[in-house]
Formats: C-alpha cells, structure tokens, sequence
C-alpha cells in the first residue's frame, strides 16, 4: 500500500459520507419542487390564481360566501336593504360597501364596493382605469365594464372618464342576467319576462350590456341611478348594486314575452293581461306579478309607452 493511502481512504469516506448526508437529500429537494412545479397550474390558471389574490379578500375583510351572521357579526347592521317576502336576494347596503344575500344559503353571492374599501391588490373607486387594464391585463375581456371571470368569481369594473367609477364582485353561478329578484316559478307563468331582448327582471348592469353591448346612451348624472338606453328601450340600474330597477318600453323594438309592445291596441292589452286595472280614466293601465309592476301608457286606443317597475 501506497504511503499515506490509509489517511487518503480515509479522507474519501468521509467525503462519501457528507455526500450521502447533504448532497443527495438536496437533489431530493430540487426533484420535489420540480414535480410541484409541475404539478401548480400553468399559463391561464396560474394567471387566474394569482389574479384572483388581487382581488379578495377586500381591505375590510369582506370576501364571497360569508354568512349574513358574519356580516352582521363583523361590520354591524345595515343601512339600507332591499328585497321583502318571495325575494331569492337580498340586498343589503352598508356605507363603504354593499352585499347580495342568497336567502336559500344566506352566504354573500355579490359584493359591491364604495370609496372606503379596495382590492387586496390596492385598486379602488378612484383608480387609474389604465391601471386596472394594466393589472389584469390577459384576463379582462370587454371595455366598460370592464369583466374578469377567474374561477367561478365574476369582477366587474365600470369607469367614467379615466377612473374606476364602481367595482363588483360576485360569484359566477350567482345573480345573473337569467337570474330573478323573485321566485323563478313567478318568472315560468309570466306574460312579461323575459323581454324579447332576453332581459328579465333582476338583471344586473354588467349581464345586460355583456348580452346587448353598448347602450346608445350611458346617463351617470344621477347619483343614485344609472340609466342605460338601447333601442326602443330605457333600463334603471341602482349605483348601489347595480341591480335592475326600472324599465322603460319607448320603441316597438322590444317586446314583452307575451308579444305585446308600444303599438299594441288597449283592447289587446286587456285581452292578453285580464288582472289589469285603471285607478284613475286616463291613468296608465297597471298589471302586477310578483315583485314588480307593468304600467301601459295609452292614448288613442294605442300603447304609446310601457313602465316596469321592481317593487
């Protein structure tokens, strides 16, 4: 044996030994991230994941399906709220934020929110709009408003001008444009909805202009009302929760479900809606159904103007 070649041997064991105790649990390592790494969703999910971070829970804390007992728990009693007996939804409106309530599950469907709360990711009523192109950009389809669909949660922001003017939140399997403020077997037996341009009663802003576009007018001038014309028709949103409010029938564009319009003859509207009464001769005719009411302009014998309205 070579002198000195016990002390070498010696020295190599001991390397081996460090190798086997460091060296290969390291590559254990690096082979387990990489299979994590395969295994984490890649280009669009990843994309929607981490969008998704940005967007819930809001700075308050509010997030998609809390109950209304940790709503009531945490921010308190409501302001305001909307929605009685044989409502599917209840809007509840506090000062910086309003909510959806499903009253089948009582968790939060919707959030909307005011000047007071913002994004996980910092975006707000007030934002840059570009900014909000810039941040989600990949993902947002449409221009005003402005819609992200990332997972069964539904974003929409509206602008006015070069800011963010109203941001909502919901889930995508929520309050739809299909979906109704009251009970859905009210909507099977109904003579009005849905329209023939396919809105019904309950619809939310963002729904009706994804389904018809851009409206001929956009009148934001009332604080509490957003008004949106199309042809032939007038739609009412609250800016509170962008929720269908009052319609507005002007054109023979739009028809009932029914088949009736302006045009219409009285002695149709009588025929087809026989419930109709007139409180006062000269008063517009009005029919009812659950949760809302139809109000027929006539003059002449001829329907000049029909008025929907979410009671």
């Amino acid at each position: 044996m070579h002198p000195g070649s016990e002390g070498l041997g010696c020295l190599f064991a001991s390397v081996r030994s460090i190798t086997a105790r460091f060296l290969l649990p390291a590559a254990l390592v690096l082979a387990d991230c990489a299979v994590a790494r395969d295994a984490t969703p890649t280009g669009g999910g990843r994309l929607e994941e981490q969008a998704l971070l940005r967007i819930l829970p809001l700075t308050n804390g509010l997030t998609l399906g809390m109950t209304w007992d940790e709503v009531v728990n945490r921010y308190g009693s409501a302001g305001a709220e909307n929605g009685g007996a044989g409502s599917q939804f209840r809007h509840v409106a506090y000062r910086d934020f309003s909510v959806i309530i499903d009253v089948l599950s009582g968790r939060v469907v919707s959030i909307r929110l005011g000047a007071g709360v913002k994004l996980a990711g910092g975006v707000g009523i007030g934002s840059r709009w570009a900014s909000v192109q810039e941040e989600f950009a990949g993902l947002a389809e449409g221009e005003d408003p402005l819609q992200l669909d990332l997972r069964g949660v539904r974003v929409s922001f509206e602008r006015f001008g070069s800011e963010v003017s109203g941001i909502q939140i919901r889930r995508a399997e929520g309050p739809k444009a299909s979906s109704t403020a009251v009970k859905p077997r009210a909507l099977e037996s109904s003579r009005i909805w849905p329209l023939s341009n396919g809105v019904a009663v309950g619809s939310f802003l963002d729904d009706v202009v994804t389904k018809l576009g851009p409206p001929e007018q956009d009148d934001r001038r009332h604080p509490s009302v957003r008004s949106l014309r199309y042809k032939g028709i007038v739609l009412l949103f609250t800016t509170q929760d962008g929720g269908f409010h009052r319609a507005l029938l002007v054109g023979t564009e739009v028809k009932l479900a029914c088949g009736l319009g302006v045009g219409s003859s009285e002695e149709e509207v009588r025929r087809g809606f026989p419930q109709v009464r007139e409180p006062i001769v000269g008063a517009p005719l009005r029919y009812a159904e659950p949760g809302y009411e139809a109000r027929f302009l006539v003059r002449e014998g001829v329907v000049e103007q029909i008025e929907l309205r979410r009671l």
